[in-house]
């Protein structure tokens, strides 16, 4: 019998929660029947299954299992014949005479990842592997997945698509080929985590297409913006929003109503004016974090229209107007962006390194500092217990971004790490905003050779 799968990780996964991407592996053969050789366990097999193992290769045994005075279900191999296998264990006519022996030689391993584009080319390696005590191998690519995950600055559109995601598949290398299957960079491998929404910024929404290999990231779509319909037009347009707003659409041109054909929602609103269509309204809040889809025909008999809409929603933790502070986004474990504005930040300076020391008479001062680095303490306002978990999700960030431009053209970031992943105690019974205002301290990834006394 061939190598067989014995667990296949869920697709698409989240990368970061344990054994999410474990595979596992084991090669079974079947035997009939035990025999006394010499004092020595011999059993019967297939002859596909003798020719298979030669003396002095190890096999576990299914009867040796949890038996008495059996230290081990895995033994050598001590002879073998066409249909049979002897092996280096006391005969005793209680086990069981039919069962399952597996191999425990080393078998190579192919993991293969990437989506095979410019962004992510594919890379293969290929590992030895030996099965554990109970004849199963075990691989875990998490090394390999982990490894292509984009952890830079946020990217938006579609050239951020492969930043979060990763396409991979492992497989017995004498198998051939396997399936592709897909990881999040995230806990969880069907939703992202919610988010504070700036009424009066833009932001970042996140999502997850149906049936989808990638966690996407677009600018969110403006609240009011307009389409080209006149004459002849098919239009595929995506909205980008969040479960605490609407949208809307308007058209260039309007449209009868009596040459137009649609299914009402109630999350879509019509605007008409006399006959005429002149835009829609996308209700959001009617609507769960996803994708959903909508759409209409119009058709004259002289011109045709075909308008179709794909709505992304993100849900939103809060909405709520800008402080006008320091506004810093860092990737969710939840997956997704998250943003939030600090109303209070105390800049300050590290030196850090070792220091260069000189030495004049019998006193010894320091020349120059390896390295010196700018600081930043974050100071939230006070908040609900729901935002300040949702702050302390920070804690778990590599990378910490401060956007000082941000806008729809352009998004420029400074990037801060954290100097140690020490966090807030919340107290939890009962939760009060005013002992629990969260802070953070923030280290600037810029390094500067600032402390230098001229030699």
């Amino acid at each position: 019998m061939s190598i067989s799968s014995v667990t296949t990780p869920s697709s698409p996964a989240g990368a970061y929660v344990h054994n999410a991407l474990l595979y596992q592996w084991q090669e079974d053969y079947d035997y009939t029947a035990i025999a006394d050789s010499g004092g020595n366990l011999r059993i019967t097999v297939a002859s596909g299954t003798a020719s298979a193992f030669e003396v002095g290769e190890f096999i576990w045994l299914s009867a040796l299992v949890d038996f008495e005075l059996i230290e081990s279900p895995v033994v050598e191999i001590t002879a073998k014949g066409a249909t049979t296998l002897t092996l280096n264990v006391a005969y005793n006519a209680g086990y069981s005479s039919t069962g399952t022996l597996r191999g425990m030689k080393s078998l190579p391993f192919v993991v293969q990842t990437g989506f095979g584009t410019t962004t992510q080319q594919l890379r293969q390696r290929v590992f030895n592997l030996r099965p554990d005590p109970d004849g199963r191998y075990s691989l875990n690519p998490y090394q390999e997945i982990i490894s292509r995950f984009d952890f830079g600055a946020p990217v938006v559109g579609r050239s951020g698509d492969e930043a979060a995601a990763v396409q991979y598949r492992a497989y017995p290398q004498s198998v051939g080929t396997g399936t592709y299957i897909y990881a999040f960079k995230s806990i969880s491998g069907n939703s992202v985590a919610p988010v504070i929404r700036y009424n009066d910024l833009v932001n970042i929404v996140s999502y997850i297409p149906t049936g989808g290999t990638q966690i996407k990231s677009d600018l969110e779509s403006e609240a009011t913006q307009e389409l080209t319909t006149a004459g002849t037009v098919e239009i595929e347009s995506e909205i980008y929003g969040f479960d605490c707003a609407s949208y809307e659409v308007t058209f260039s041109a309007p449209f009868d109503e009596g040459f137009t054909t649609y299914t009402p929602e109630a999350w879509v609103t019509v605007a008409v004016s006399g006959q005429n269509i002149t835009g829609l309204t996308f209700d959001l809040t009617q609507l769960a974090a996803g994708e959903h889809s909508w759409g209409l025909e119009y058709d004259d008999g002289v011109n045709t229209k075909t308008l179709n809409f794909t709505v992304f929603v993100q849900e939103a933790l809060d909405c709520r107007a800008s402080c006008g502070g320091r506004r810093f986004f860092w990737w969710q474990r939840g997956g997704g962006w998250a943003s939030y504005e600090f109303s209070l930040a105390i800049n300050e300076s590290i030196a850090g390194g070792a220091s260069q020391l000189k030495q004049v008479g019998n006193v010894v001062s320091p020349v120059k500092y390896e390295r010196q680095q700018e600081a930043v303490g974050l100071i939230a306002n006070y908040e609900a217990q729901a935002v300040f978990d949702y702050l302390k999700g920070m804690l778990f960030a590599l990378n910490v971004f401060e956007a000082t431009t941000f806008t729809r053209l352009s998004q420029v970031y400074d990037l801060y790490y954290l100097p140690n992943a020490n966090g807030v105690n919340k107290q939890t019974q009962p939760y009060l905003a005013t002992s629990n205002r969260f802070e953070i301290a923030l280290v600037r990834g810029t390094i500067e050779e600032r402390i230098n006394e001229a030699q």
